[in-house]
């Protein structure tokens, strides 16, 4: 059983250009633990220093809003898809 993580554009230089990676599933932060044991650099995009998500981050399961699915406790299933949305800042005054 596998879910697909697919990778922000932005943060392609740290996984060596890797679009998705397909992962077993679980929990959602067994998921990206997962993840970021593949691929530390994604660690510190994904984490603050206190070790939790960023909040600049928006992570959504099947194009739905993890925090509408019982937020990072939510169970993946075979088959989902996680997509991480970086927010974009900044800009004119």
């Amino acid at each position: 059983m596998a879910i697909t993580i697919r990778i922000p554009p932005l943060w392609r230089s740290s996984v060596d250009g890797v679009k998705q990676v397909e992962l077993p599933a679980g929990n959602l932060p067994d998921v990206l633990d997962a993840l970021i044991v593949r691929f530390p650099p994604l660690g510190t995009h994904l984490f603050d220093e206190r070790g939790e998500i960023r909040a600049s981050l928006h992570l959504f399961v099947n194009q739905e809003n993890v925090r509408f699915r019982g937020g990072l406790s939510a169970h993946l299933q075979d088959g989902d898809e996680v997509y991480i949305v970086p927010m974009i800042t900044g800009g004119g005054r």
